[in-house]
């Protein structure tokens, strides 16, 4: 195999990765239809979707394989694009709906940062806000009815798991912090005790912020399942802010009393219990349930 011929197998595969070619129609339409939900209003996405389901079907019963097929109706990215081009002189869809719950996540998420004991509830109202702005609700009927999208199950897992050690590690220092004060040196490698730990926490809020950010990300534009993930690492990152705020307000070196571990463990526990609830729900909610008018993705199961 010449130079020539690697190149052009790792530029295809690199456009692979990059375009996610469905592997099968209900991936294709639930591809297309997370794709239109930013540009339509939901009942002008199913009608679209419909229209598409048919052509799909017809075009399979006379034996076309997927690849053809998809190329042929071009990438859901492409008839994305066509579709708008197509509706320019019709009455833009309103982001009025989604700017709004934007404008509440933000500010229920200041208040859980900002309150005390009305802190978990706050960022229970902000989880759902957030839900509401990505149009999770419509999300999720779509992947419901045509049970498929780009998720990753390993990955949502092992994000929870970096999240779970995150916040063990968190609570591991706080507790010995509170528990072995009298222990505790003033200084380590030349550098104040309540500054090293505060920086460490920081980096900890960076690091779930991060996991946040790319659970939201897959969650709008893959799969609203990745949604759990995203409320836990929120909740893990507020919990771990909330407990940096508390610690910049003690000094380490004297007698700490260990109610400064409540409320930030209290905001994790209810992200947590709210994420598992989400999580319950994505697996068992039908689209049929939401919108009762649409049917399932009949004769599309390849």
């Amino acid at each position: 195999m010449n130079i020539q011929t690697i190149l052009n197998t790792s530029r295809n595969r690199n456009e692979e990765k990059i375009q996610k070619i469905p592997s099968s129609i209900p991936e294709y339409l639930h591809n297309l239809g997370i794709r239109l939900l930013w540009h339509f209003p939901m009942a002008q996405v199913l009608d679209i979707l419909d229209d598409y389901q048919e052509y799909l079907a017809a075009e399979k019963e006379q034996g076309t394989e997927n690849d053809r097929l998809f190329q042929k109706f071009g990438s859901p990215k492409a008839v994305t694009k066509a579709l708008l081009s197509e509706n320019r002189s019709e009455k833009p869809y309103l982001y009025l709906k989604p700017f709004l719950w934007g404008v509440l996540f933000v500010l229920f998420l200041r208040e859980s940062l900002y309150q005390d004991r009305l802190a978990p509830l706050f960022l229970c109202l902000a989880c759902l806000a957030l839900f509401g702005s990505i149009h999770g609700r419509e999300h999720m009927a779509i992947a419901r009815r045509f049970n498929a999208g780009h998720f990753s199950a390993g990955r949502v897992l092992l994000s929870h798991a970096l999240i779970f050690a995150v916040i063990a590690g968190k609570e591991t220092i706080m507790w010995y912090a509170c528990t072995h004060t009298a222990a505790l040196p003033a200084k380590l490698f030349h550098l104040d005790i309540g500054g090293l730990i505060g920086a460490l926490f920081s980096l900890f809020e960076l690091l779930l912020l991060l996991i946040t950010g790319i659970m939201l990300a897959k969650s709008a534009f893959a799969s609203i399942r990745y949604y759990p993930a995203t409320l836990h690492a929120m909740g893990a990152a507020v919990s771990t802010a909330r407990t940096s705020q508390l610690l910049c307000s003690v000094d380490l070196t004297s007698e700490i009393s260990r109610e400064i571990l409540f409320c930030p463990i209290l905001c994790y526990a209810a992200s947590l219990i709210l994420a598992l609830c989400f999580a319950a729900l994505l697996r068992t909610a039908k689209a049929a349930d939401l919108y009762p008018k649409r049917g399932a993705c009949h004769g599309c199961t390849d």
